[in-house]
């Protein structure tokens, strides 16, 4: 897979590593291919429709090696990791991997129009003690989909959802009276995502639709 960003911006090349999306060796290698998947959004995406990504961030630590790096899950600091390269972050950098998609996304032709902030008042502490605590949901809450889709999309519009996972996103899409396409490789997330939606819209009907 090689992504050719506008002019000014480095090639990436990814075809010599097959893995996981998110457990990339380096950022770069996560938002090139991020970069391709948001191309086929903008392809089938209405001229008056509208992206809103929900991104986390990572940190980089040292490994047992003193000459290697890593970038970690900040939710969970001590399990596996990502390596980076050394001469590019710090111990504790925060790598902002939301920032550097957006920002290629832009480069890329998006429109880039605002940041939105996800406030919790109330969440779950952290064990480190030199930054602020970060909390971060593998199942984001139902209300940042309904307050994207909302905003987003009309009654009745189609809402897609390039990385369905399990299923909220379409959990919302049906309760507010839109049409939704969610894309999803791993099989077992798409069973639990076709027997969510259907057990938690099971007694829907016309007077529960949102505007």
């Amino acid at each position: 897979m090689t992504y050719t960003p506008m002019a000014g911006l480095t090639q990436i090349t990814v075809s010599a590593w097959t893995g996981c999306l998110g457990l990339e060796p380096t950022p770069e290698m996560f938002v090139g291919p991020m970069v391709l998947v948001f191309r086929e959004v903008w392809r089938v995406l209405r001229g008056d429709g509208t992206l809103l990504m929900n991104f986390g961030d990572s940190y980089a630590s040292r490994t047992s090696n003193k000459n290697d790096e890593k970038w970690t899950d900040p939710a969970n600091p001590n399990k596996g990791g990502r390596r980076c390269r050394t001469d590019a972050f710090k111990p504790k950098d925060l790598i902002g991997i939301p920032w550097r998609v957006a920002f290629a996304l832009q480069a890329d032709g998006w429109y880039l129009r605002s940041d939105i902030i996800w406030n919790k008042p109330n969440p779950m502490p952290g064990s480190m003690a030199d930054r602020p605590t970060k909390a971060h949901f593998a199942t984001f809450l139902e209300k940042i989909p309904w307050t994207c889709i909302l905003a987003g999309s009309p009654q009745g519009g189609k809402v897609l959802d390039p990385f369905g996972g399990s299923g909220t996103t379409g959990v919302v899409a049906k309760k507010l009276g839109r049409k939704y396409v969610l894309v999803e490789m791993g099989s077992p997330y798409i069973q639990l995502a076709e027997k969510r939606i259907k057990r938690e819209t099971a007694q829907m009907n016309i007077f529960e639709f949102g505007t």
